[in-house]
């Protein structure tokens, strides 16, 4: 399987170093990516991507991309698990919008730390008290 993970930063390396592991896996690509993340020979980087979902798909396409794993949570927000839902190309992260009210948050959870902490502000409080 070829996987592609989005990110530069040392979560998306973590992510694709242990892909790595899998006997499943026998490519992965990290999109941006950083330069430290050359010293682990195996990774295939994507440092040429402009940033839009259009040029990231065409790229995906062309290596033969079966999995997105999306490790930055602004690409969640910004909706690239919807951009991708009626594509070959598997993503793993939430959606940004669902018709369902409860769906429809799930990727704000990733990005804004206020909106848990208010969600849970009627539960058991496992959380210290928060004030935004």
């Amino acid at each position: 399987m070829h996987i592609a993970v989005i990110g530069s930063g040392g979560r998306e390396h973590a992510l694709a170093v242990k892909s790595l592991h899998s006997h499943l896996v026998s490519d992965v690509h990290v999109i941006p990516g950083n330069t430290g993340m050359l010293m682990t020979p195996s990774l295939r980087l994507f440092h040429d991507w402009d940033g839009t979902f259009q040029t990231l798909e065409q790229y995906l396409i062309q290596q033969s991309i079966e999995l997105i794993i999306v490790g930055n949570e602004s690409y969640l927000a910004q909706g690239i698990a919807d951009y991708f839902k009626d594509s070959a190309i598997q993503v793993f992260g939430p959606s940004q919008h669902n018709w369902k009210p409860v769906k429809r948050m799930r990727s704000s959870l990733w990005t804004n730390t206020a909106f848990p902490q208010l969600d849970m502000s009627h539960a058991v409080r496992l959380t210290r008290q928060y004030r935004s």
